[in-house]
């Protein structure tokens, strides 16, 4: 009996040290790769050659930048999947316009992540997963 709880109670810490080794090579992973977006993400009303790349840092910022716009915020975990992007700033020819406006935050659920991919539903702060306005969003590494 005694044997059967050790391995129960090892088999447990093993289980719960490598939930922590994954989430660190998440998101070691997530930030240290350019993403961009695959041409079959975009819909019919986004420009085809405007190309969105997400750059996220390890110190909890990231950039966005499609064409000529910049975008700068805050990214963190709020689930296991599941990240908040909070838009701090804005810049377009050269102009910076501040936000703190809680309609253009967003949610990004994470399907699968690895060196080739990351797929991604996504959603705003004020819709629902099961709202109707969710979108699924692949990347893949920028090609340097």
């Amino acid at each position: 009996m005694k044997r059967v709880l050790l391995i129960i109670v090892v088999a447990l810490a093993l289980v719960f040290s490598c939930n922590v080794d994954s989430n660190e090579e998440r998101e070691e992973l997530l930030s240290s790769i350019t993403w961009t977006i695959m041409q079959e993400s975009m819909s019919n009303s986004e420009t085809p050659n405007r190309k969105a790349t997400y750059n996220f840092r390890n110190d909890g910022t990231y950039l966005l930048k499609a064409g000529d716009i910049e975008i700068n915020g805050k990214w963190s975990w709020v689930k296991n999947d599941e990240i908040f992007l909070e838009v701090k700033e804005l810049t377009f020819n050269d102009e910076e316009t501040q936000f703190d406006a809680k309609s253009i935050n967003y949610y990004i659920r994470v399907i699968e992540l690895s060196e080739k991919v990351f797929k991604t539903l996504e959603r705003h702060e004020g819709d629902d997963w099961d709202s109707g306005f969710v979108k699924e969003v692949n990347y893949i590494p920028v090609e340097l």
